[in-house]
């Protein structure tokens, strides 16, 4: 692993859908970029906006982590 991008936005989702982690890998280019996406819909409730934020994190600390290996 030469480059790592984290990207953190919010979005509009499905209400079901606190957030999501996309990754991806761009070969000729040799990075990969860690897209985390929280529902703006939450926003207003930061119990659920914490929980989700910290969820995807993890997920994100859990990615990085295969990468490496």
């Amino acid at each position: 692993m030469s480059r790592c991008i984290v990207i953190i936005e919010q979005r509009s989702l499905l209400d079901e859908v606190g957030g999501m982690l996309i990754t991806s890998h761009n070969m000729e280019l040799d990075y990969f970029k860690l897209h985390i996406i929280i529902n703006s819909t939450i926003l207003n409730d930061r119990v659920k906006e914490k929980i989700t934020a910290v969820h995807e994190f993890t997920h994100t600390v859990a990615a990085l982590s295969a990468i490496v290996r």
